[in-house]
């Protein structure tokens, strides 16, 4: 099996890169790159991921509004609140978040789903929209544990300063929501649009390979978090 284009050179050991053109890479001679392999590499890829460092401690989703309506705003708006969030966690400023030692596992996707566009009550209009899944791990204290500072930092402070977040604080329809992960249910979770949109342009970009970021090195203190 072929590792697709957006993946290739691509090493968990290495850091992230950026993806130069999220179209032509999944274009080879304008054929299209078959779906199932792009599924199956993509999997085994996060398996490396996950076995290289640890499993993320932390599966957060992000609700946007106004909507987001393609791959390529959800990973500008990711851009902007995975530099704002980890700076604010690691202390530092966001040029150097991919470079600090204490950095954490965050790996950002992207899922689209049918919903109403435009609020309207009277005549609504639907149409494809996108929100945020980051699995996060490898946390520096206090961070790592589920306490107010965890729920403060992305609950609170995300919400606030993040323009783009959601401020829907419903039951069923938060801006932010922070769950403990776990494997069975959130490693390959993100995998789904590969089959819920099998007819759609793109419908395999779901891993933001540009606003990832992967610790500085395999150690037991993160292996065991």
């Amino acid at each position: 099996m072929e590792t697709p284009l957006y993946l290739k050179n691509i090493k968990p050991t290495q850091g992230s890169k950026h993806l130069v053109s999220t179209k032509k890479s999944l274009l080879d001679h304008n054929n299209k790159v078959d779906s199932s392999s792009i599924l199956d590499a993509t999997k085994e890829y996060l398996k490396e991921l996950y076995s290289t460092y640890s499993n993320p401690k932390w599966f957060i989703t992000i609700e946007y509004y106004p909507i987001v309506r393609s791959f390529e705003e959800a990973v500008n708006e990711a851009r902007y609140i995975n530099n704002m969030l980890l700076s604010k966690m690691l202390k530092c400023n966001k040029r150097k978040i991919k470079k600090h030692p204490e950095r954490p596992l965050a790996l950002w996707f992207h899922e689209k789903q049918n919903m109403i566009i435009n609020q309207s009550n009277s005549r609504p209009r639907y149409g494809i929209g996108y929100h945020s899944h980051l699995h996060l791990g490898c946390c520096p204290d206090p961070y790592d544990t589920y306490n107010t500072e965890i729920k403060c930092l992305l609950g609170f402070y995300l919400t606030t300063k993040a323009q783009r977040i959601s401020k829907n604080k419903s039951r069923f329809n938060q801006g932010v929501v922070i769950l403990p992960w776990n494997y069975k249910r959130h490693a390959f979770y993100n995998l789904k649009d590969f089959s819920r949109f099998q007819n759609h342009q793109d419908r395999d970009l779901v891993l933001d390979i540009e606003n990832m970021v992967v610790p500085e090195s395999v150690n037991s203190e993160c292996r065991s978090k």
